[in-house]
């Protein structure tokens, strides 16, 4: 009758490993390997089973014990050899993992606030979430607690990945249209044709400052966005007329604006059109659905509009389709 080999020997704390002392196997239970066994010093995945030579072993449960179908145990080379085509992927995955052994702890971990990631009682994805569905409204500034978040967002790549999928859906629906003259598309210039990022990160995303962005953006350095660059070259090349609207004070940063146009690419638009004395005090809401309805009323249809607000994209002849960018940086009504 098969014996049962001795409790010390093959007692598992988890279900799908072997343990065998002799040879120093051991499972492991971690954050980074919710399942796994460690031979030596080396960390495997949990598996089903261990082969041997003879007979397979039975794995009853996370507290039961390994019973051996016949009375010989496996020698430590008959396992050397079952576990050497799996050595490849050990140090797979030892390379894999080494970053991450060295966290200091998770609480420190908790202050790393990567793309899409936040602590979990911040509420900063749930917030950015609101701001692009224009839930959340009149708001000055980014919440404290979710500046790293989205400076991480701005500056790790979701951010980029986000708006090459609006730019990707404006894209496809150019590709089935046709341009007569008088089709045309909206775009706005702040954070949809140049980029604020530097400004406003250098700020901590505090709250509009307007002699602050005066001076920034009389330096005529904000950058190009390229996925938009992409989308405006594909309109013309395509014959639609495309207006760049923006709220900017026509009287202090109208050359400055051009200049800076100019130098990222953007050329060859329609008209530039910006915030003149009589509209000063306006909201851009209200402003910019004065300016559309103007363009409407020369004969314009307004096929596409683009931008970074929802105040951009909604009032008087928004246009047939709108495409919002994200921008979690700040709110204009």
């Amino acid at each position: 009758m098969p014996s049962r080999r001795p409790e010390s020997r093959y007692k598992t704390p988890c279900a799908g490993c072997y343990r065998d002392t002799s040879l120093d196997i051991t499972c492991s239970r971690s954050l980074l390997l919710p399942l796994g066994c460690r031979i030596g010093a080396h960390i495997y995945p949990a598996v089903s089973a261990v082969h041997t030579t003879s007979a397979q072993p039975e794995i009853l449960s996370s507290n039961s014990y390994i019973m051996m179908s016949n009375t010989a145990a496996p020698s430590p080379i008959t396992v050397s050899r079952t576990l050497a085509p799996r050595r490849r992927e050990l140090v797979l995955l030892a390379v894999l993992l080494l970053p991450h052994l060295f966290l200091v702890s998770a609480a420190a971990a908790r202050q790393c606030f990567w793309p899409g990631q936040a602590p979990e009682d911040s509420g900063c994805l749930s917030w950015r979430v609101m701001v692009e569905a224009n839930n959340a409204r009149g708001w000055r500034t980014v919440p404290d607690q979710c500046v790293a978040y989205v400076r991480g967002y701005m500056t790790r790549g979701q951010y980029l990945r986000d708006l090459a999928g609006v730019m990707e859906q404006a894209s496809a629906y150019v590709d089935q249209a046709d341009a007569d003259g008088l089709d045309a598309w909206v775009f706005d210039i702040d954070d949809t044709c140049l980029s604020n990022l530097l400004y406003y990160e250098g700020k901590q995303f505090g709250a509009y400052d307007p002699l602050a962005f005066k001076a920034w953006a009389s330096k005529e350095a904000c950058p190009g966005i390229p996925p938009v660059l992409g989308l405006f070259a594909a309109l013309l090349d395509k014959g639609f007329k495309v207006f760049l609207l923006s709220g900017r004070d026509e009287e202090a940063l109208g050359p400055c604006t051009a200049a800076n146009l100019e130098a990222e690419g953007f050329s060859g638009y329609e008209r530039l059109i910006m915030r003149s004395p009589e509209h000063r005090g306006q909201s851009s809401s209200v402003f910019k659905s004065a300016m559309r309805k103007q363009l409407v009323e020369e004969g314009y249809r307004i096929r596409g509009n683009v931008g970074d607000q929802w105040s951009d994209l909604q009032g008087d002849c928004v246009g047939d389709r709108v495409f919002k960018i994200p921008n979690p940086m700040y709110f204009v009504p």
